[in-house]
């Protein structure tokens, strides 16, 4: 009888294979894959042919010190391992536990993973246990007299890995069998590829006896045969979860049938556990995968929110939802869910995005140097990616918390072939105002500030290399307020009601046909609404605009050397609208009094703007370490009737396996906002807005988790639209112009991002930049500062898990205060019986720096059949009332801080099943 230790013993524990259609790389700079296969759909599993021995480190056998090594390793096609990272240290660090791990991953040896018959490379979790030897008192003899019973002889030291084969049960005993199944606890979710082992414990060590070894397949299912009648030990260990033991009895004439749930150690339903290894090519680029967005402090779990937390990213004024990317302006930034453009990624107040995190896989976000695949802007891009769905089972969650309740529900059908997903989330804020807002105020609330979001998913896989997808999603924001009277607003408004509402849908269905590494091409088509509207007495602004676009990419891959993808993307608007407004307030230009006499309006119906672009981008790369990606793209504007064309090349070069060199160029344009092109609140001869992007940098893996990113970066912003007071002579008749292409802007700095893995316990990281950012406009001949610019941005985060799925995470900010332009005196004006204020040099001043420290505490408690969550987020801990600005006097002699939020405590529950 084979008499090795059971418990010593570790399978191949949880293999991830990944077919990538898109390269990418996250925060931490472990290199993903966005698009993968989960274990689920593998026909074959990898299995272990050919198993190693680590040296037992000389030191902590001597000292009888046991540790446990987790790696991720890589094998290929052959079946081979072609690279080994650690993912959890040693529980003993410092004793050579790690570095004798590594080298025996290469001794591994495995039969390849398959998909539908064909091999693919994969990467796995595996874990190597030390243990030293027991040594016992005095061994037990054998039931047969023979030298083979009790425990094995002290050897001085053994490793032992897995899986094997099985054991030999010898001696033809005959017993009962024991059915099982292991389950997620919480979710339900079956555990395929465990080992469980049983065996009998004898003597006061315990040491075991008779040992079965057995795997569970792809339901969680194992059988244990010809157990003797007693008490048997059942083991379970998975690395990510806490091991699990159990003894039961075996009774003659009786089969067992027997459920075990293995708790994760970091209980969350909807991780993504599939990575691969995959090249980068962007020069910038980040990826927040869910696990990161979850915990991060001060954001209470909303996705888009955790962006501001980037290298590059400014700090946005209270309440406005805006995202501002190395000193561009807000608008040059665009945001697109699964590749459709939205309108607004925010609720009021900036506090909540429209999206809940459970349907987010991730956020890419370039802040500058993005590939030709996206266009029609300056900035940046923040591109949300939807999850990839593949419930077993249906799962979900209701969620209740300070600021708004949801629910997600995610079912799969035709045998697990399709899900649809239901999920939305209302807030009541209103409630909470009106049991709160004191009755005998100057404002009441007709519709006091409220928002909802709905999202709705259909995806079904009608056979490997087809994968169809179905969103419907949208977002609705309501304000009304009521002044008692008209002069507590603006008496010259003519009315005592503000209201405010913002809309939108979206609908996008997405084909992705991969039918091989070498070939793939995805087709999405959205179409939707977008409704913006304010209005306040004889002032208002009404628009509603139909969106369409469709977008096809195609990637070729030949060989390892060389890529190239294609594609077209076209983009339909058709709006209607009125408006009835002053000259709008253009960026430099100081907030000033409502000119009534001024207001101009406008009513328009079926308007219509196409922008159909063709992009192509080549992957070539001349040696191993060296990559070179030329990309261009051509745009057609009809707003302006204007063809650009936009050249753009980033370049990378390893200097080893540490340390990658980087670098790229390219050129960007932007249509002008609506209503600075309308007859009569713009200049309809505007041409598109232009920059020039440059950035170098390097990458430095310093080891143990930790990396280093930084950047050098520089644009050059040309063609942008500043207003002026030039006139031209049309049909005879002198015009203002009101706008034209003469400004001008400049941006240059420098960003640091120092990364602490988010695979260990304490995570975290510290991102910096310095950057200035300036702006000349038309006529002028001095610069002068950005309305947005910040010198320094410093943002220091992270979170520690301790035992029993509790994190304590915190965050730093502090941010350079904005520029703002003083107010040096003011004039009567008779005609509308207030006082004008005089204003200095543009951006002359700045605010105080803004500084904020916030806390996040995570507990779940995990039960057999679901899971109990509960998170507290504090912002702004020591209640610093920044002062977003400045509140004058009517007659403009004195002024106070206007100041921004207190102390925002947000607690919530969530419950999972």
């Amino acid at each position: 009888m084979n008499r090795r230790v059971p418990f010593l013993v570790l399978p191949l524990l949880l293999a991830t294979p990944a077919f990538a259609v898109e390269e990418t790389e996250t925060i931490s700079g472990k290199r993903t894959s966005r698009e993968t296969l989960d274990i689920f759909h593998l026909s074959k599993q990898p299995k272990l042919k050919q198993a190693a021995t680590p040296v037992y480190p000389p030191a902590a056998l001597a000292r009888g010190i046991s540790s446990e090594v987790t790696l991720l390793i890589d094998i290929d096609e052959r079946g081979e391992v072609g690279a080994a990272v650690l993912a959890e240290p040693a529980s003993e660090p410092g004793l050579g536990f790690e570095e004798a791990a590594l080298e025996a991953a290469y001794g591994l040896a495995f039969e390849p993973a398959e998909i539908d018959g064909k091999p693919v490379a994969v990467q796995v979790s595996y874990q190597f246990k030390f243990r030293p030897p027991v040594k016992p008192e005095a061994p037990s003899p054998a039931p047969d007299g023979g030298a083979d019973g009790g425990a094995p002889p002290y050897d001085g030291g053994s490793t032992e890995t897995g899986p094997e084969a099985g054991f030999d049960q010898g001696g033809g005993v005959t017993g009962m069998p024991l059915r099982g199944r292991l389950l997620e606890r919480g979710t339900r979710a079956p555990l395929q590829l465990v080992t469980v082992f049983a065996y009998r414990e004898v003597g006061d060590a315990g040491l075991p006896e008779d040992a079965q070894e057995v795997s569970s397949d792809d339901d969680g299912r194992f059988v244990v045969t010809d157990l003797a009648p007693g008490r048997w030990t059942l083991l379970a260990e998975n690395p990510g979860y806490l091991p699990f033991k159990t003894t039961e009895e075996i009774r003659p004439g009786e089969q067992l049938d027997v459920t075990y749930y293995l708790e994760r150690q970091s209980a969350n339903p909807f991780d993504v556990v599939v990575t691969s290894v995959r090249g980068r090519k962007e020069v910038s680029r980040t990826v927040l995968d869910y696990t990161v967005i979850e915990k991060v402090p001060g954001a209470a779990g909303d996705p888009l929110t955790v962006v501001q937390n980037l290298a590059g990213v400014a700090r946005v004024p209270l309440g406005s939802g805006e995202i501002i990317v190395r000193g561009s302006a807000p608008r040059d930034t665009r945001v697109y869910v699964a590749g459709a453009e939205v309108p607004t990624v925010y609720h009021f107040s900036g506090l909540r995005s429209v999206l809940p995190l459970a349907v987010v896989d991730a956020i890419d976000f370039y802040p500058s140097n993005f590939s030709s695949y996206y266009g029609r802007a300056t900035g940046g891009i923040v591109d949300v990616s939807l999850k990839r769905l593949r419930p077993r089972r249906a799962s979900g969650y209701v969620d209740l918390n300070l600021l708004d309740s949801g629910f997600y529900l995610a079912v799969p059908l035709l045998r697990d072939r399709a899900t649809i997903v239901l999920a939305a989330r209302r807030s009541y804020v209103d409630a909470l105002l009106a049991a709160f807002f004191p009755g005998d105020s100057a404002i009441g609330f007709a519709t006091a500030p409220r928002y909802y979001d709905y999202q709705a998913i259909a995806q079904y896989r009608l056979r490997p290399g087809h994968d169809f997808r179905f969103m419907l999603f949208g977002s609705d924001d309501r304000l009304t307020l009521l002044f008692k009277q008209p002069a507590d607003f603006d008496a010259q408004a003519g009315g005592n009601q503000f209201g405010l509402s913002t809309t939108f849908y979206r609908s996008l269905f997405c084909y992705a046909y991969v039918p091989s590494e070498d070939f793939s091409n995805t087709l999405r088509i959205s179409q939707g609404r977008n409704w913006l509207a304010f209005g306040i007495g004889v002032l208002s602004f009404d628009i509603n605009v139909y969106t369409s676009q469709i977008r096809d990419t195609a990637r070729f891959r030949f060989g390892d050397r060389l890529a190239w993808s294609l594609g077209a993307d076209v983009l339909f608007l058709r709006g209607s609208g009125t408006i009835a407004l002053p000259p709008r307030t253009k960026e430099g230009q100081p907030p000033a009094n409502t000119d009534y006499s001024a207001i101009r309006r406008a009513a328009f119906s079926g308007l219509t703007w196409w922008s159909p672009a063709l992009f192509s981008e080549i992957e070539l790369r001349p040696w191993q370490s060296l990559l070179l990606v030329p990309g261009a793209r051509v745009d057609y504007y009809s707003r302006t009737d204007e063809w650009t064309i936009e050249p753009r090349l980033s370049a990378r070069k390893d200097l080893g396996k540490a340390v990658t060199l980087k670098g790229g160029v390219g050129l960007f344009h932007q249509e002008p906002d609506f209503g600075e092109d309308y007859p009569g609140f713009g200049n309809p001869e505007l041409r598109t807005e232009k920059a020039w992007h440059y950035a170098a940098g390097a990458e430095w893996q310093v080891g143990h988790g930790l990396s280093l990113d930084a950047t050098l970066f520089h644009k050059s912003l040309f063609d942008l639209v500043s207003p002026t007071t030039e006139t031209t002579l049309k049909d005879g008749v002198v015009t203002p112009l009101i706008y034209d292409n003469g400004g001008r802007g400049r941006v240059a700095g420098f960003e640091m991002l120092l990364r602490r893995d988010f695979s260990d316990k304490l995570t975290g990281w510290i991102a910096y930049t310095l950057s200035r950012s300036e702006r000349r406009d038309s006529g002028a001949d001095d610069w002068r500062l950005f309305d947005y610019d910040q010198t320094h941005i410093l943002t220091a985060l992270g979170s520690y898990k301790f035992a029993r799925h509790f994190t304590l995470g915190a965050r730093f900010r502090y941010v350079s205060g904005n520029p703002r332009t003083p107010v040096v005196g003011s004039v009567v004006n008779a005609s509308a019986d207030r006082y004008e204020p005089l204003f200095g040099a543009v951006n002359s001043a700045r605010n105080p720096a803004f500084h904020q420290l916030d806390i996040r505490i995570d507990k779940r408690w995990v039960f057999d059949r679901w899971i109990l969550d509960t998170y507290l987020d504090v912002q702004n801990v020591y209640n610093y009332r920044y002062a977003e600005g400045l509140q004058y006097s009517y007659d403009y002699a004195q002024s106070q801080p206007q100041a921004g939020l207190p102390i925002l405590t947000i607690f919530g529950v969530r419950g999972e099943i």
